[in-house]
């Protein structure tokens, strides 16, 4: 787990430093932001006891796909994902709330990019990393059929983050 954990945290500071090159876009850099914030979640998440890292993303989620949201030039997208974060931890008895969080929140995300010049980079990373990450989720107490899903997921996310820096250096949108 070691290396493949260690390059994608530090290829998703990748695209916020490609942002520098392309100043003054606000597309890019919300959506580096939403990046590094999967990052800095996941080291949080590291030190956190195995029973309370479902938070982590929990709050992560909404906050990081409505950024991606908001980028997309959406302003009611990122207020509806909190309101289902909020919604479903008062109400919900889910043994994995961030789930549907993610999955719901990825899925506005890929409906908002569908046209877009970031449209491959977000369906790699809302759409493919996040079936990835459902299926992390089923399998969570069976490490032998985990780790597959895991290895998929984060290899998922470094392919989002190779696209991002290839748009951004691009120039496109």
């Amino acid at each position: 787990m070691g290396p493949l954990l260690v390059a994608a945290h530090v290829l998703s500071f990748v695209p916020a430093l490609a942002v520098r090159i392309r100043r003054g876009s606000t597309l890019y850099a919300l959506v580096a932001a939403a990046f590094a914030l999967s990052a800095i979640a996941d080291l949080i998440a590291l030190a956190l006891p195995a029973h309370a890292t479902w938070a982590v993303s929990y709050i992560l989620a909404p906050v990081q796909l409505g950024l991606i949201a908001w980028a997309l030039g959406s302003t009611h997208w990122p207020v509806a994902l909190l309101g289902l974060a909020v919604g479903q931890a008062v109400l919900g008895d889910l043994a994995q709330p961030d789930v549907l969080v993610t999955v719901v929140g990825s899925a506005g995300v890929l409906w908002l990019a569908r046209n877009t010049a970031l449209a491959w980079t977000l369906f790699t990373y809302c759409g493919v990393a996040t079936a990835c990450y459902v299926m992390m989720a089923a399998r969570i107490d069976d490490y032998s059929a985990f780790m597959p899903w895991w290895y998929a997921y984060q290899t998922s996310r470094l392919a989002a983050f190779g696209l991002f820096g290839r748009a951004v250096w691009r120039g496109s949108p």
